[in-house]
């Protein structure tokens, strides 16, 4: 096995690349619970694999966040800019402390708009998860993963085929 820390430190990315894919290969080749994987166009994510995350669900208390605040990130990246108004209008009331455990948690900003605000995500937040830091390519990023599709491309569309 090649070991990541032996390699020199001026390997350009592709390189490195290549070093990541063989470790990849060599952890599916194993009896383990772990995986890498690729995160968005160029970084990569050692994760629990998707068979075993009931089980390991049974002795691991929650991750960084709840289920309904991840639910609620979710829109704020993929919609963002987002106003809170809207936000609470989608998700319900819960959706206030919700933000604020995403403000302690740094993972989106607020910025005062008129009688509401305004919330985007963070570097933070997308360096946690592996997204482009630049906002468009974040939500292309995530309509892919997630299986959005673009309404503006579809009305587009829709406008031609008339």
């Amino acid at each position: 096995m090649t070991r990541l820390c032996q390699v020199k430190k001026e390997l350009k990315k592709k390189e490195i690349e290549i070093y990541i894919f063989k470790l990849a290969k060599e952890y599916q080749g194993r009896i383990s619970a772990i995986e890498i994987v690729r995160v968005g166009d160029d970084k990569f994510s050692l994760q629990i694999k998707p068979e075993y995350t009931e089980d390991v669900k049974k002795f691991a208390s929650g991750g960084l966040l709840k289920e309904a605040v991840m639910r609620t990130l979710t829109i704020i990246a993929a919609k963002q800019p987002i106003s809170k108004s809207f936000l609470v209008k989608v998700r319900g009331a819960g959706a206030y402390d919700h933000v604020k455990e995403l403000l302690q948690n740094e993972l989106i900003s607020e910025e005062k708009k008129g009688r509401s605000s305004e919330l985007r995500t963070t570097e933070r937040f997308a360096d946690m998860f592996g997204l482009p830091r630049d906002i468009n390519e974040m939500k292309r990023t995530l309509s892919r993963q997630l299986g959005i599709k673009d309404d503006k491309k579809e009305k587009e569309a829709e406008k031609e085929a008339e």
